[in-house]
């Protein structure tokens, strides 16, 4: 390895070791102090507390990843251009995109940690902290409940466990020729261990005509029973590995239902590590210039990140809505951002070539004839 790739790769990877320790110790302190006095409030122990704090970490770590890297860059490149050294490599010859190539391959190499991390030690330890937490509110977080029978669909925002309830049903009733027949919606449904009981019910039926009904509490004796539903309970995608994820959306498919969130969060975590090898393709849209310091590298670094931000939200309310493929809404702010820094870079190298002046052009090539 050359002295300067030494040089340049031995800063970065202090400064980022550095970062990614305070930033993972600020925001595990934080975690642990907002909701120590609510966990206890709910009943837990203070081993309990502990546990739960100490399962939350790897995902803490995993979260700060990227950022590490983003504060990193900024810091060092920014040092390097305040006191001259960036300009002391240029007169050496080596470009600005030369200078980035060692932090890009390490970059590189930390993606794949951060997405292995995350998809192995996190699920893992996210799904004992949730064991701990499970009479808490973590469980009762939004999830599809999915079951097709012979001529049902029923369908559910949120399972909560301990009371056998679900919440926001949705039943879609069909003939014999699979034609649509009668809706049922409900703001509750308990099993009772035979039917539902279920509260605040809508009935559409159609049939030549549609007539509505509203009934404050009635059962529901039809399909499915609890333990046929149980089997498809879905509690959401960041506490299950990839292969549960793609079943989940392929049953979503199947049954009917919306799938296109759950199909953009299941890209967005192969896509979603690859954020630290962009954030460190970020020196090369800096002014190369003595006494542009930290603070202007910082700005510029973020600058990228708060864009790259706002084009991954634009994106998925997009794909949310059916009006952008969701591969697209995944990788598409990376190309943009790429593409923009590349292109800042490049015509900035352009515009600074100096064509030679017509005096010279005299002087050298019409004297010398």
């Amino acid at each position: 390895m050359k002295t300067y790739a030494k040089y340049l790769l031995g800063n970065f990877l202090r400064f980022f070791f550095i970062t990614w320790l305070i930033l993972s110790a600020f925001i595990s302190i934080i975690d642990i102090l907002a909701s120590f006095i609510n966990f206890l409030s709910y009943g837990l122990t203070a081993k309990q507390i502990f546990m739960a704090f100490i399962y939350h970490v790897p995902s803490i770590t995993v979260f700060c990843m990227p950022f590490s890297a983003l504060f990193s860059s900024a810091y060092l490149f920014g040092r390097m251009n305040n006191e001259g050294e960036l300009l002391g490599f240029m007169t050496l010859g080596y470009s600005t995109l030369y200078l980035v190539i060692p932090q890009f391959l390490f970059s590189f190499i930390l993606s794949f940690i951060n997405f292995s991390l995350a998809e192995t030690i996190g699920i893992t330890s996210m799904n004992k902290r949730y064991e701990i937490l499970a009479h808490i509110k973590q469980k009762d977080a939004p999830s599809y409940v999915v079951f097709k029978g012979k001529h049902s669909i029923f369908y559910a925002e949120k399972y909560v466990e301990g009371e056998s309830q679900f919440q926001d049903v949705t039943i879609i009733i069909f003939n014999e020729q699979e034609q649509f027949v009668q809706r049922v919606d409900a703001n509750y449904a308990v099993w009772n261990g035979e039917n539902w009981l279920m509260d605040n019910v809508r009935i559409l039926n159609i049939d030549n005509k549609i007539d509505a009904v509203h009934i404050p509490e009635m059962i529901w004796d039809g399909q499915p029973a609890l333990d046929e539903i149980n089997l498809s309970v879905k509690s959401g995608q960041y506490d299950t590995n990839l292969m549960e994820a793609q079943q989940q959306i392929e049953v979503l498919k199947k049954n009917g239902m919306p799938y296109r969130t759950e199909m953009l969060n299941f890209l967005r975590r192969f896509a979603k590590p690859f954020t630290v090898l962009l954030y460190t393709l970020s020196p090369l849209v800096l002014i190369l210039q003595r006494g542009r310091g930290v603070l202007y590298s910082g700005m510029a670094h973020f600058s990228i990140a708060a864009v790259f931000t706002i084009l991954n939200m634009i994106f998925g309310i997009d794909a949310r809505n059916g009006s952008l493929n969701v591969f697209y809404a995944a990788w598409m702010p990376f190309v943009w951002i790429g593409g923009t820094i590349f292109g800042i870079y490049f015509f900035r190298q352009f515009s600074g070539l100096q064509l030679p002046s017509l005096r010279y052009l005299w002087r050298h090539c019409w004297l010398k004839k």
